[in-house]
C-alpha cells in the first residue's frame, strides 16, 4: 500500500499585510481581491518595465515608465488585463526591470 507522496511544503498566506522583500520591493496586499500596491525605490534616472504574466506565460498587462527620477516608484495594478478586462482569480507573476536589476514576484488574485 502506497502513502501520499511528499512533494515538499506549500507557503500559505494567513493574513494580508505589506510584504517587503530584502531588495526593497514592496507589494501589498498580497493576496488581494483586486488592487495590488507595488513600490520600489529606484536609485537614479532609470526606465522601468513592468509586466504581469499568468502561469501559462501569457502576458496579461505591461507598462513602461521612461526616465523616472530617483525616488520611490509606485504603481497600482487593479487586476485587469491590457484591455481593462477583469483577470480571473489565480496566481500571476510580476516582473519589473529597472536598469540592470530584475525583480520577479508572485501575485495572488482572489475574486469574491
Amino acid at each position: 500500500m502506497q502513502g501520499i507522496p511528499n512533494y515538499g511544503t506549500i507557503d500559505v498566506a494567513t493574513d494580508i499585510t505589506e510584504t517587503k522583500y530584502p531588495d526593497g520591493l514592496i507589494i501589498y496586499p498580497n493576496p488581494s481581491d483586486g488592487i495590488f500596491n507595488i513600490k520600489l525605490n529606484i536609485p537614479g534616472d532609470q526606465k522601468i518595465s513592468m509586466q504581469i504574466f499568468d502561469l501559462y506565460g501569457k502576458l496579461i498587462y505591461q507598462e513602461f515608465f521612461p526616465d523616472l527620477p530617483s525616488s520611490d516608484f509606485e504603481f497600482r495594478w487593479n487586476g485587469t488585463d491590457q484591455n481593462d478586462n477583469l483577470s480571473p482569480q489565480g496566481i500571476y507573476l510580476l516582473r519589473i526591470q529597472s536598469g540592470n536589476s530584475e525583480y520577479i514576484r508572485k501575485l495572488i488574485l482572489l475574486r469574491n
